[in-house]
């Protein structure tokens, strides 16, 4: 029963997990100009080129989330019950 209580409570307000990448928006930023210019290079169409970036970058920032959220429920007291 104790097992399956969480030790801290529910970030509800999403605070917590909205500073994890605190600190490399500009490194996000240069990765997503990066990766506009490929796909024109690709497409030779602007518009298109930014919107497979953006579909890129969601997936990957969720990737990132996912990873970022194991890695500290794996390696500290809070679970996953915390970022739910």
């Amino acid at each position: 029963m104790m097992g399956k209580l969480p030790v801290f409570f529910k970030d509800q307000w999403f605070e917590f997990s909205n500073i994890l990448l605190s600190g490399h928006e500009f490194l996000f930023l240069f990765n997503f100009i990066n990766f506009v210019n490929v796909f024109y290079i690709a497409t030779a169409n602007i518009y298109y080129a930014f919107f497979i970036a953006f579909i890129f970058e969601k997936i990957a920032g969720l990737i990132y989330g996912l990873a970022i959220k194991r890695n500290i429920s794996r390696n500290t007291l809070i679970d996953d019950k915390f970022f739910s």
